[in-house]
């Protein structure tokens, strides 16, 4: 057999590898071997194919379930999108997309809808037609506001919205009591609607890089609440209903304004980790020696000259960072309180 002969015998057989491992794995990466087969697809990935328009012909598959057309400079969504009624994923990460068709609101099998990092500056209202939608990734675009109609989206367990431009939250958000996690760090938020109180499902709330002034009384009602982020805005306070968070594991309240904590820090009996550095505090209250599960606590760069003697109650603190201009007989004051954990002085030096 001549050289020729086996190269084309060898390009024949890499191909139909290929195209059994597609098949096999269910994914089709080639619009035209996706129309001959018609029917029976039901995923296409068209990720970094260098794509500026989304070919007519995928809104042919009528049976198609997951459709990734992510990395590719689409700046257009066709209204053809909403003929794939059976639609259960669309993941359009990096590309260019300014709008999104009403059409979209056709995909009542969606569960997933991933449109990070595009131009987007709004959401149609038809999103509220996406009844099943339990993921929601909107983060790194331009969105100033989010439909009212998002409240329909009963089943949504997560919504990223981070890195927008969001200056505010509809009240109709409170209805989405499946959510497990809220993420909506860097935007423009000066106030949450009292609302957020509703989410009882609520694990993960990250906030930070806002521009909050205050966290809403209702916060308190967010009794499976593990993480609460809001790093970096403006509170001066922090609601003294916190204390009914049993489950939080997990506050970060640094770069605020903070001048005191409620007495009711200290109902916080599952706490793990509580960061405050670069705050106002003078003080910490007393009840702070009944987080008795507390292991690493941060106070930095605060006005705090003297620690609670309730301090020493804190038996699984493993890590203390306070302030290096603090007395030298503070300094030893906190070592015979703690003597099991580690105090580092500013930058962790001790």
């Amino acid at each position: 057999m001549s050289k020729q002969n086996i190269f084309g015998l060898i390009a024949v057989l890499f191909a139909i590898l290929t195209t059994s491992l597609d098949a096999e794995t269910g994914w089709y990466t080639n619009v035209q071997e996706a129309i001959r087969d018609g029917e029976i697809v039901s995923k296409l990935d068209l990720t970094g194919k260098n794509l500026t328009i989304v070919p007519q012909d995928v809104f042919k598959l009528g049976n198609l379930k997951e459709l990734r057309l992510s990395h590719n400079p689409i700046t257009d969504l066709p209204s053809g999108i909403g003929n794939l009624k059976y639609l259960e994923e669309l993941l359009i990460n990096k590309a260019e997309l300014s709008g999104l068709p009403s059409e979209i609101g056709s995909l009542r099998n969606l569960r997933r809808l991933s449109l990070i990092q595009n131009k987007l500056s709004t959401l149609p209202s038809e999103i509220g037609s996406m009844t099943e939608l339990e993921y929601l990734y909107v983060a790194d675009n331009q969105l100033t506001s989010l439909p009212l109609e998002i409240g329909n989206c009963r089943k949504l367990k997560r919504l990223y919205a981070f890195n927008n431009s969001l200056s505010n939250l509809p009240p109709e958000i409170g209805a989405l009591d499946g959510l497990l996690e809220l993420y909506l760090s860097k935007n423009d938020l000066t106030v949450l609607p009292e609302e957020i109180g509703n989410l009882k499902s609520l694990r993960f709330l990250s906030l930070p890089a806002n521009r909050l002034s205050d966290l809403p009384d209702s916060i308190g009602n967010l009794e499976k609440l593990q993480v609460l982020d809001s790093r970096a805005n403006g509170l001066v306070r922090i609601p003294p209903r916190i204390g009914k968070l049993t489950n939080l594991k997990n506050v970060q309240i640094d770069k605020n304004r903070i001048i005191s904590l409620p007495l009711e820090i200290g109902n916080l009996g599952a706490l793990t980790t509580l960061t405050m550095s670069e705050n106002e505090l003078a003080s910490l209250p007393a009840s702070i020696g009944n987080l008795a599960n507390l292991r690493s606590l941060d106070v930095t760069k605060n006005k705090i000259m003297r620690f609670p003697e309730e301090i020493g109650k804190l038996a699984n603190l493993r890590k203390l960072s306070v302030d290096a201009n603090l007395p030298e007989e503070e300094k030893m004051r906190l070592r015979n309180l703690l003597p099991n954990c580690k105090i580092c002085f500013d930058e962790g030096k001790d």
